[in-house]
């Protein structure tokens, strides 16, 4: 994950003003937040609503990341959110804390939030001068307490990281009782995010797009051919012209990049991996 947020940083949304306008309030519900989530339009006007959320809450900062876990490519392809100064984030990409990130390593692994507390915890025994770096660093220029939540999707990882200005017992009560609702409205975030991913360059065509997404649910070449007015020929022409546009070595292999460059729908709602025909 070395390069992850070299791939990401043009992408990120370094503002930590609200709009004037703002239609948050900090007497909405739950429910009423997932509402406005789901009504923005843009992946600008959704990372300007998820801040806005952020400081309706007595929040300050938050840092989202995405990453799908089938994409295997040196620079794996993400997606990024968070209204962090933006001398952070450069900080974080110059000394390459994406390598080693203890917030990203609990989140891929683990399904509860976590406290900072909790995190530096369970890293005393990391010897590692760069992960001590990381803690330092985070605790002298940006926050002296967060939480980290995992978020697990069909498809991709991603971790939000919710962050106050302060360290005093006021902000630490406003982050554990936010955390639940927070927890359900980066999921939210999670859907979002996905709904406004851009294509990779190397587009499939229609054709090959539909014969991988019969792969993707399971399906073996002669069943695609069977269930569907393609002919045979045209599906395995598609599969090996597909494997060869994506890099792939194998079908297994083809349905994970194409979903990681997201040329296929992520949310797969009868994805399945462990066909022994791939």
């Amino acid at each position: 994950l070395s390069n992850i947020l070299g791939t990401s940083i043009d992408n990120i949304l370094a503002n930590n003003t609200t709009n004037n306008h703002s239609n948050i309030n900090n007497t909405d519900s739950v429910h009423e937040l997932l509402k406005k989530i789901d009504n923005t339009c843009s992946e600008d006007e959704l990372k300007q609503t998820f801040a806005e959320i952020i400081l309706s809450k007595g929040m300050n900062y938050y840092f989202y990341k995405q990453i799908f876990r089938g994409d295997l490519s040196e620079k794996p392809l993400i997606r990024t959110s968070t209204n962090l100064p933006q001398s952070w984030i450069e900080e974080y990409k110059q000394k390459k804390y994406a390598s080693i990130d203890p917030t990203w390593d609990y989140s891929v692994n683990n399904n509860m939030p976590i406290s900072s507390d909790e995190l530096y915890t369970r890293n005393t025994h990391n010897t590692t001068p760069v992960v001590k770096d990381f803690f330092d660093d985070l605790h002298n220029k940006v926050t002296d307490f967060y939480y980290a939540v995992p978020i697990h999707g069909r498809c991709c990882s991603a971790t939000l990281i919710l962050a106050v200005d302060k360290d005093t017992p006021m902000k630490r009560k406003i982050l554990h009782d936010n955390i639940a609702d927070m927890s359900l409205l980066g999921h939210k975030l999670y859907d979002k995010m996905h709904q406004f991913s851009k294509p990779h360059a190397k587009k499939l065509s229609k054709t090959e797009a539909q014969v991988i997404k019969h792969l993707a649910t399971g399906k073996t070449p002669q069943e695609i051919i069977r269930s569907t007015n393609i002919l045979e020929g045209t599906v395995y022409y598609c599969i090996s012209s597909a494997k060869k546009k994506l890099g792939a070595k194998t079908r297994e292999e083809l349905i994970l990049l194409a979903g990681a460059s997201n040329l296929l729908p992520h949310n797969f709602s009868l994805m399945r991996m462990d066909n022994k025909n791939l």
